[in-house]
Protein backbone atom coordinates (compact mmCIF):
# COMPACT_ATOMS: atom_id res chain seq x y z
CA UNK A 1 0.00 0.00 0.00
CA UNK A 2 1.74 3.53 -1.14
CA UNK A 3 2.18 6.22 1.57
CA UNK A 4 0.45 9.60 0.82
CA UNK A 5 -0.33 13.13 1.95
CA UNK A 6 1.34 16.02 3.04
CA UNK A 7 2.60 14.55 6.84
CA UNK A 8 5.83 14.64 8.09
CA UNK A 9 7.55 10.87 7.76
CA UNK A 10 10.85 10.31 9.54
CA UNK A 11 11.53 7.34 7.65
CA UNK A 12 10.97 8.58 4.62
CA UNK A 13 13.09 11.90 5.90
CA UNK A 14 16.04 9.59 6.47
CA UNK A 15 15.85 7.96 2.79
CA UNK A 16 15.53 11.28 1.17
CA UNK A 17 18.61 12.41 2.94
CA UNK A 18 20.54 9.01 2.68
CA UNK A 19 19.40 9.31 -1.00
CA UNK A 20 20.79 13.11 -1.45
CA UNK A 21 24.26 11.55 -0.11
CA UNK A 22 24.54 8.96 -2.79
CA UNK A 23 23.54 11.09 -5.63
CA UNK A 24 26.10 13.95 -4.49
CA UNK A 25 28.64 11.09 -4.46
CA UNK A 26 27.85 10.31 -7.66
CA UNK A 27 28.73 11.96 -11.10
CA UNK A 28 26.00 13.11 -13.54
CA UNK A 29 22.19 14.26 -13.58
CA UNK A 30 20.39 14.82 -9.99
CA UNK A 31 17.24 15.37 -11.28
CA UNK A 32 13.64 14.46 -9.55
CA UNK A 33 14.23 10.88 -11.06
CA UNK A 34 16.10 10.10 -8.14
CA UNK A 35 13.62 10.50 -5.63
CA UNK A 36 11.09 7.65 -5.92
CA UNK A 37 10.73 5.47 -3.00
CA UNK A 38 9.00 2.22 -3.53
CA UNK A 39 5.69 2.79 -0.93
CA UNK A 40 5.29 6.46 -1.45
CA UNK A 41 3.46 8.58 -3.18
CA UNK A 42 5.52 11.40 -5.44
CA UNK A 43 3.31 14.02 -3.03
CA UNK A 44 4.45 12.94 0.33
CA UNK A 45 7.83 12.71 -1.26
CA UNK A 46 7.66 16.19 -2.60
CA UNK A 47 6.15 17.62 0.41
CA UNK A 48 9.10 15.80 2.42
CA UNK A 49 11.85 16.97 0.54
CA UNK A 50 10.07 20.48 0.94
CA UNK A 51 10.17 20.22 5.02
CA UNK A 52 13.83 19.07 4.94
CA UNK A 53 14.31 22.24 2.42
CA UNK A 54 12.64 24.41 5.11
CA UNK A 55 14.72 23.32 8.43
CA UNK A 56 17.76 23.92 6.40
CA UNK A 57 19.11 20.48 6.12
CA UNK A 58 19.36 20.54 1.92
CA UNK A 59 18.91 22.50 -1.10
CA UNK A 60 16.25 22.13 -3.70
CA UNK A 61 15.27 23.25 -6.59
CA UNK A 62 11.18 23.59 -7.72
CA UNK A 63 9.98 22.73 -10.79
CA UNK A 64 7.89 25.27 -12.77
CA UNK A 65 4.04 25.44 -12.01
CA UNK A 66 3.50 25.05 -15.77
CA UNK A 67 5.34 21.70 -16.37
CA UNK A 68 4.26 19.67 -13.54
CA UNK A 69 2.26 16.69 -14.09
CA UNK A 70 0.15 14.96 -11.46
CA UNK A 71 3.12 12.41 -10.95
CA UNK A 72 5.96 14.64 -10.79
CA UNK A 73 7.87 15.98 -8.14
CA UNK A 74 7.44 19.52 -7.07
CA UNK A 75 10.37 19.75 -5.46
CA UNK A 76 13.86 17.83 -5.60
CA UNK A 77 17.21 17.40 -3.31
CA UNK A 78 20.21 19.00 -4.93
CA UNK A 79 22.26 19.02 -2.39
CA UNK A 80 22.86 18.78 1.76
CA UNK A 81 23.82 21.66 3.76
CA UNK A 82 26.12 22.12 6.64
CA UNK A 83 23.46 21.01 8.99
CA UNK A 84 22.16 18.81 6.89
CA UNK A 85 25.34 16.65 6.83
CA UNK A 86 25.43 16.80 10.58
CA UNK A 87 21.74 15.52 10.83
CA UNK A 88 22.85 12.41 8.67
CA UNK A 89 25.72 11.32 10.21
CA UNK A 90 23.43 11.13 13.64
CA UNK A 91 20.69 9.21 11.76
CA UNK A 92 23.19 6.41 10.24
CA UNK A 93 22.94 5.18 13.63
CA UNK A 94 19.93 2.80 13.46
CA UNK A 95 19.31 1.97 17.01
CA UNK A 96 19.64 5.82 17.97
CA UNK A 97 17.59 6.77 14.74
CA UNK A 98 14.67 5.06 16.05
CA UNK A 99 14.86 5.61 19.66
CA UNK A 100 14.93 9.14 18.61
CA UNK A 101 11.82 8.80 16.40
CA UNK A 102 9.80 7.20 19.37
CA UNK A 103 10.54 9.90 21.62
CA UNK A 104 10.08 12.11 18.69
CA UNK A 105 6.22 11.36 18.38
CA UNK A 106 5.58 11.32 21.93
CA UNK A 107 6.35 15.09 22.13
CA UNK A 108 3.39 17.17 23.24
CA UNK A 109 4.40 19.73 20.63
CA UNK A 110 3.95 17.02 17.77
CA UNK A 111 6.28 15.44 16.25
CA UNK A 112 8.39 17.56 13.91
CA UNK A 113 12.30 17.98 12.35
CA UNK A 114 13.28 20.38 14.89
CA UNK A 115 11.86 17.74 17.73
CA UNK A 116 13.77 15.03 16.34
CA UNK A 117 16.88 16.69 15.91
CA UNK A 118 16.56 17.91 20.13
CA UNK A 119 15.52 13.79 21.05
CA UNK A 120 18.33 12.62 18.72
CA UNK A 121 21.15 15.16 20.72
CA UNK A 122 19.36 13.45 24.12
CA UNK A 123 19.81 10.35 23.26
CA UNK A 124 23.28 10.75 22.11
CA UNK A 125 23.72 12.35 25.60
CA UNK A 126 22.64 9.49 27.28
CA UNK A 127 24.41 7.12 25.32
CA UNK A 128 27.98 9.14 26.49
CA UNK A 129 26.57 9.08 29.78
CA UNK A 130 26.31 5.10 29.66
Amino acid sequence: MERTGIHLDFDLCRKIMFRVEEVMAQEGTKGPDKYSFEGYSNELVGNNIRMLFDRGMITARERAEFSLRSDTLRYWPTSLTQKGMRFIENIKDDDLFQESVRRANQAQSGATLRVLERRIQDCKKELVVA
